[in-house]
């Protein structure tokens, strides 16, 4: 093994171990990484640039743009109620609502997908009196299935589709996902909408404990008659900078509820102070502030009072890894963070001096502009219900899906039919794909700042990053290296056992680590064990593909799973109740259709 082999397996393992750790943004882990293999001469300098061009990351982006435009504009309630119908059983419900997931998730962007359907899942739930985490996970994993259907379907097919082209000059077919895809989402909208969700707990929804328990996350007290702090403004009150707790909102007695709160604001007669925060501390706050009474009330009424919005902290969002007050969260969303809850489990402390992680739930006491400003970035997503499309003439929806499908249809037919010689459709994909996005800037369904808040930097360089470590694991000869050990240990044994042993590697790295990561550090080692064996590479890249997609086994494995982990209250066991029997039959399709499709003996 060659020095530089070494040096690159090295910097590959220490990549995965600090995945995992989520110590540092997974954005600057893949940054050091690069730079790492440049320093050490691994690779040029021009490689990461040159992954930084590949159409499949074009693709991806022009993908996620397009989508927010479609999510924003189009209202889907309406459509899903006369879908879904109102007298569904659970697992009736779960059965159309996975199929649509599935359906969609095949020609959108999965993660968008989900922020889209999980309010009205909620809301459903709510409804039915059943709780929402029977419904969330199988929401996630619907939309994770549904991306394997085609090739636009999720950045790991993409990802893989830029790696087989640069590496081989092969281009993957849409037949080539479409008929396994379609067995596995079949497989995974049965079992989840049967089976699967009767493993999951019941939890109770959230906003429905937090109005029932509301003093275990806010504190209400009222200023009384007497009170030396009337007249007085909140900093000279000596109600700032408090000891595990802060003032998030006060009530006038005319009904004016002030969130959040100013340091200036004047303290009047029976207003009602709501702290947030450690509220155990509140006890001792009575003691060092004169003037200062719990309320009377038994409960609060919420409903009346304040509004309660509940969010989750998406992967990638610049929340994760900072403070509360690092962040600004109050002047930034005109809100105030009154509980936040990980892992299913109430976070104590100082709100401000918490540091946020992905897949944080938050609940949110929101100003008159939160809902405004909150849209106006990807650093939240929304998990209470609301109506967030807005008004566009019909005329335009219906010229931007005549303009759509006659795009699709344009990249179906085959060049040939006009004597064009190339292998394909009449428009490549990301042809296509600019196509419809140039159909909404033209009918106002996308703008510049459109753009701007959903191009995400992170996920440039994680994507940029992960095919730059790919080609670096070819070009080094180390994913041959790799390779010929995998032989030497699996001598005699089949093309068949070859791909489960690959299917095996590729789901613990996703489990673990991105999917596109998993993908990236797969590949290259499918491609030396095809060459190896002297095998068609096909049947190897399309089990990594399947493999990397089957992020069922932890919260960590995929975005939507983080997404739906701290609505649904789940706890990492969850994950394997419902996951691993759903891997398991996952892993016997998908080895089942390729051994059969491509002849593979064990």
């Amino acid at each position: 093994m060659e020095h530089t082999q070494i040096y690159l397996l090295v910097i590959l393992l220490l990549l995965v171990v600090a995945l995992v750790a989520e110590k540092i943004r997974p954005a600057y882990t893949f940054l050091i990484g690069v730079f790492l293999l440049v320093v050490g001469g691994v690779i040029p300098s021009m490689a990461f640039l040159h992954s930084l061009s590949n159409t499949s990351i074009l693709s991806i982006f022009l993908l996620i743009i397009i989508t927010a435009g479609i999510n924003d504009h189009f209202r889907l309630s309406t459509y899903l109620d006369r879908m879904f119908g109102k007298g569904e059983s659970a697992s009736g419900f779960l059965f159309k609502m996975g199929g649509f997931v599935t359906a969609l998730s095949s020609i959108m962007n999965n993660t968008p997908v989900v922020a889209m359907l999980m309010p009205y899942v909620h809301d459903w739930s709510r409804k039915k009196g059943i709780s929402p985490s029977k419904f969330l996970l199988p929401l996630s994993y619907f939309a994770i299935v549904g991306g394997m259907i085609t090739v636009i379907g999720t950045s790991t097919n993409l990802v893989l589709q830029g790696l087989v082209k640069e590496n081989t000059g092969l281009e993957l077919a849409w037949h080539d996902f479409f008929y396994p895809g379609l067995w596995v989402a079949g497989l995974t909208l049965a079992f989840m909408s049967f089976v699967g969700h009767r493993l999951l707990p019941n939890n109770k929804d959230l906003l429905v404990l937090f109005s029932e328990n509301t003093r275990e996350y806010l504190v209400e007290t009222v200023i009384p008659t007497d009170s030396p702090l009337i007249g007085r403004s909140v900093e000279k009150a000596g109600l700032r900078n408090l000891k595990g707790v802060y003032l998030a909102e006060i009530l006038r007695t005319n009904g004016r509820l002030i969130a959040p709160v100013k340091p200036n604001e004047i303290i009047r007669e029976g207003d009602l102070l709501f702290f947030a925060g450690d509220t155990g501390e509140v006890m001792g706050l009575m003691d060092e502030v004169r003037g200062l009474e719990l309320s009377k009330k038994e409960k609060l009424d919420l409903g009346n009072e304040i509004e309660i919005v509940e969010a989750v902290i998406p992967f990638n969002s610049l929340l994760a890894g900072t403070t509360v007050k690092e962040f600004g969260f109050r002047e930034r969303y005109d809100a105030v963070i009154v509980g936040i809850h990980r892992k299913g489990e109430k976070i104590s402390g100082k709100i401000g001096n918490i540091r946020l992680e992905a897949g944080d739930l938050l609940l949110i006491s929101a100003g008159p502009d939160f809902r405004t400003l909150v849209d106006q970035d990807k650093n939240l997503y929304i998990v209470s219900s609301m109506e967030r499309a807005s008004r566009i003439a019909d005329w335009k929806k219906n010229a931007f899906l005549i303009g759509t499908l006659t795009a699709i249809v344009l990249a179906i037919l085959p060049a040939s039919l006009l004597g064009i010689d190339r292998s394909g459709g009449l428009l490549k994909l990301y042809e296509t794909l600019f196509l419809i996005l140039g159909l909404q800037f033209a009918l106002g369904m996308m703008d510049s700042e459109g753009v701007k808040r959903n191009v995400s930097l992170d996920l440039l360089i994680i994507l940029a990053s992960a095919l730059t470590f790919g080609t670096a694991l070819v070009n080094s000869g180390t994913a041959e290296l790799i390779a010929t050990q995998f032989i030497h240990y699996t001598q005699g044994l089949g093309p068949l056992s070859v791909g489960v042993g690959i299917f095996l590697l590729t789901l613990i790295l996703t489990s673990f680590v991105t999917n596109v990561a998993a993908v990236s550090i797969a590949f290259p080692i499918a491609l030396a064990l095809s060459e190896q064996m002297q095998i068609s590479p096909l049947p190897f890249f399309m089990i990594t593909a399947f493999g990397a997609s089957a992020c069922f086994l932890t919260p960590m494995g995929y975005q939507t799973n983080l997404m739906v982990y701290g609505p649904g209250g789940y706890r990492f066991k969850d994950f394997l109740r419902a996951g691993f029997p759903l891997t398991i039959l996952y892993g016997v399709v998908v080895m089942s259709y390729f051994g059969w499709k491509y002849q593979l003996n064990w």
